[in-house]
């Protein structure tokens, strides 16, 4: 009876993806990355949405999220995925939810558990604030991947949530390379080449001095399997001093590139003296190995080129982030962003953007694709362009209304003495120390490919320390009485067009679509402005404390959505769908928002069988649906036989 069961569901899906086939386009109404696509954009092809219906839009429905278990961080930190109609979210408790675009009915739940037993080299706390999940295909499959802290990716059947592969970064009994220290507090990220079929993962390590060796992977995902492909190191041995590993490092790239302030060094045209004066014995400990780690960027998605196999990944400060004792030295290539050959693993270029980071910064607002630019966010507030065929940087824009840091939030690889500086406020006089933007800030972009311009929000606030600085244990610092404010920047140039400044609305979200942009913020605000000036075309207050950017697809019948999450790591919160006004075959309830009500709604479907679209509607559906209904006759009957017999 379960086979049966099972079999109705995936007829059920299946059925769903094909009407969407026939009423959508898919390519247009997905969002399968944290970034909405591989170039990790955060923009909707979909052309529903714009300046001059934003008005016009009310809530569907509404779901509140299940709550974690006890001790675990609860909510949900990434956007939620869209597919052929069907919505897909991972709760940071591990908990997979499928439902239906068309009112949140929920198909399938996978709760996600941990290897038994571990890698001795992994921590076991549940602490997972997830920000990529991603559906891929593999040939005819169609999976949802899951990347846990645990160092483990699940890959998991889109129909009906079974497993169909898992993937260990580290195996039970594996001694990584070189490595002394500890992986896991947050979960993996990762990026995916659908041409070639190869999944690009990073590991995490805790932000402490037991931390491990970072490194990435290359996996062919395939329906027989996952192969290992190849491991690319972060950093040196742990166990063993190798004072040239940078150098050689650098050597091996074809560009390589280290800001210096607001200049940048071209490090493959540096003499030797001058590169082994910056590179030479670089994340050493008093002479010895590193007592440091590092971590793949994780709080947002990477980039791949399909058409030329090049994911571009991002990397965290080093750990732990505000003590250097164990690791002088730029620490290339900690705080960087690098190109990287999806099928070897080879590193093509790398810029570092801050050497030496000591302010817990790292490049962590995440990377995307537009046209031949290669953007870059870090955590030092700083949006980089970058030429994405060789890593030059093309402009970087400061945000002008950004407090500055004291003290400054640049060191000179070219000074020796500031490469050992072992914690901020070291050489002052005064202790105290301001960070802006704080460490781990929440920062946000999007772009438009279609008009060539990036939309980036920061927080304006700063925050005070005491040096030599404290971990304090957080995973992420927003304050929901900050201003913020929104810059709509030219990529040709790196010019700003236009500022827009919001009050008191925290950190915010960004995605775009259209003509428009969508902003959802930890005040509980949200907002969608005019590409074009900024103006505000839709706001809409107390609608819930967001962490994460809005998600726009289309539903089975290929009606435009915008989905929204709201919840905190304490509150698991809900999830609400958006739609445009409806036709006048459609009678509506209350169309208003407001924090934890449900709206409820009438719907007739009433088609037209005078457009002949309609009336071949009726007869695909009639054809599909008795289809369906005879297949699952037919096993429960054959089922019930074998029974018996």
């Amino acid at each position: 009876m379960i086979e049966v069961k099972r079999l109705g569901l995936t007829i059920l899906l299946s059925l769903m993806f094909v009407l969407n086939g026939v009423f959508a386009q898919a390519s247009t109404g997905e969002w399968i990355a944290a970034g909405g696509d591989a170039t990790n954009s955060k923009y909707s092809q979909l052309t529903a949405f714009s300046r001059g219906n934003a008005d016009q839009l009310y809530q569907d429905w509404f779901l509140p999220i299940p709550p974690s278990r006890a001790g675990t961080v609860q909510g949900i930190t990434h956007p939620i995925l869209i597919k052929y109609g069907v919505g897909y979210a991972v709760t940071n408790g591990y908990l997979v939810i499928s439902f239906d675009m068309r009112g949140g009915k929920i198909f399938w739940t996978v709760e996600l558990q941990p290897p038994n037993p571990l890698n001795p080299n992994i921590i076991s706390e549940r602490l997972a604030h997830i920000y990529q999940a991603m559906l891929l295909k593999s040939g005819d499959d169609e999976l949802l991947a899951v990347g846990t802290s645990w160092q483990r990716i699940y890959l998991l059947d889109a129909f009906t949530g079974r497993q169909v592969h898992s993937i260990d970064l580290l195996t039970q009994g594996e001694n990584v390379d070189g490595n002394i220290g500890k992986y896991g507090g947050i979960p993996v990220n990762f990026a995916y080449d659908s041409r070639r079929r190869i999944l690009v993962v990073g590991a995490s390590v805790p932000d402490s001095v037991d931390a491990g060796r970072g490194f990435i992977d290359g996996y062919a995902v395939g329906r027989e399997g996952v192969r290992k492909l190849w491991r690319t190191f972060l950093m040196p041995p742990q166990t063993q001093q190798n004072p040239d590993w940078s150098l050689n490092f650098v050597k091996k790239t074809a560009n390589a590139w280290m800001m210096d302030g607001d200049k940048v060094i071209d490090l493959k045209t540096l003499d030797e003296t001058t590169l082994k004066n910056i590179l030479l014995n670089d994340w050493s400990a008093n002479d010895g190995p590193p007592k440091a780690g590092v971590t793949a960027g994780w709080m947002n998605g990477w980039a791949v080129d399909e058409t030329t196999g090049i994911v571009y990944v991002s990397t965290s400060s080093p750990s732990p982030s505000l003590e250097a004792g164990g690791r002088i030295g730029p620490n290339l290539p900690s705080s960087s962003v690098m190109a990287v050959k999806v099928e070897t693993g080879e590193v093509l270029w790398v810029f570092q953007a801050i050497p030496h980071d000591i302010w817990g910064h790292g490049c962590n607002g995440g990377v995307a694709l537009l046209n031949d630019l290669l953007l870059a966010l870090c955590g030092n507030g700083v949006l980089y362009a970058l030429n994405k065929n060789t890593g030059q940087l093309a402009w970087m824009f400061r945000p002008p209304a950004l407090p500055r840091s004291k003290p400054s939030t640049s060191l000179s690889p070219l000074n020796k003495d500031q490469m050992a500086t072992q914690y901020l406020g070291q050489s002052q006089d005064s202790k105290e120390v301001i960070i802006a933007p704080p460490p781990q800030a929440l920062l946000s972009f999007a772009t438009n490919p279609r008009s060539g311009r990036v939309f980036y929000a920061v927080p304006i606030y700063s925050e005070k320390f005491t040096s030599p600085l404290q971990k304090t244990g957080r995973y992420q610092s927003f304050s929901k009485q900050a201003d913020i404010v929104l810059y709509s920047i030219e990529t040709s140039t790196g010019r700003a067009l236009w500022e827009k400044k919001i009050e008191a609305v925290g950190s915010a979200f960004l995605s775009a679509a259209s003509d428009i942009v969508f902003l959802t913020s930890s005040a509980g605000w949200f907002y969608i402005l005019s590409e074009s000036d900024g103006s505000i075309v839709y706001s809409k207050q107390n609608i819930g404390t967001a962490m994460t950017n809005p998600s726009i697809g289309v539903d089975v019948e290929g009606n435009p959505r915008l989905l929204l999450l709201f919840s905190t790591v304490d509150d698991p919160g809900y999830m609400v769908s958006l739609r445009l006004l409806a036709l006048d075959n459609e009678s509506l309830g209350t169309a208003v928002i407001t924090e934890h009500t449900t709206i409820t709604r009438t719907v007739t479907f009433a088609p037209d069988l005078r457009q002949p679209q309609n009336a071949g509607l009726i007869i695909l559906l009639a054809t599909i649906t008795a289809a369906a209904s005879v297949t699952v006759f037919w096993f429960a009957k054959r089922s019930k036989k074998s029974q018996t017999e």
